[in-house]
């Protein structure tokens, strides 16, 4: 009965570990496959997500930090206690890691709805720069900072950034319009046209 109170009770990132060794002899054998089994079976079990996270960080593994990330992220914004996205967005061990532009993305645009442009700016530019050239991704982080900064009145910052996004390989028709209507709604539009 401890295994299932355990189980079912786990509320912090560190209880899922603790309860699934208690089916081990060797607590070494509660691996990362073993947690992802666990999500298989209970995708919304924020427990294992939090783990795959731990471990992923623990790893150095980027990937899979991110996709855990993601998930967390994901999870916590429909959940009844919605501040604990700032625990996935505002742990510092992610940031020495590479990590996938979704989940940058997500952590930008987090930032950027809860009023903290400097932060949304700072993940859009290292996602720009990361990127693979001709990745969507770089051009859409692109848009967002120059939109930010057009928002913040940095009318020179944001036509900088704008220029660049125009200039980028991955910018197709869609995003030439949005550009160009960023440009129009923005303060100061004639230093920006020019």
């Amino acid at each position: 009965m401890d295994y299932i109170d355990g189980f079912v009770g786990a509320a912090s990132k560190k209880d899922l570990k603790p309860v699934l060794a208690q089916l081990f002899a060797d607590e070494s054998l509660v691996t990362r496959s073993l947690i992802d089994g666990v999500l298989r079976r209970d995708p919304a079990n924020i427990d294992a997500w939090t783990q795959s996270f731990e471990i992923a960080l623990d790893a150095g593994d980027a990937e899979r930090a991110g996709q855990a990330g993601l998930k967390l992220l994901e999870l916590f914004a429909r959940g009844p206690d919605r501040d604990m996205v700032w625990t996935v967005a505002n742990d510092p061990r992610w940031r020495q890691f590479r990590m996938p532009s979704r989940f940058l993305s997500a952590v930008a645009d987090l930032h950027a709805r809860a009023g903290d442009a400097r932060a949304a700016i700072e993940l859009y530019r290292r996602q720009a720069d990361e990127a693979a050239p001709g990745d969507v991704a770089g051009l859409r982080a692109l848009v967002s900072e120059g939109e930010l900064l057009l928002r913040a009145g940095d009318a020179r910052a944001a036509s900088a950034v704008l220029k660049r996004a125009r200039a980028h390989p991955a910018c197709t028709e869609p995003w030439q319009e949005r550009i160009e209507r960023a440009l129009r709604v923005g303060p100061a539009t004639r230093a920006l046209r020019s």
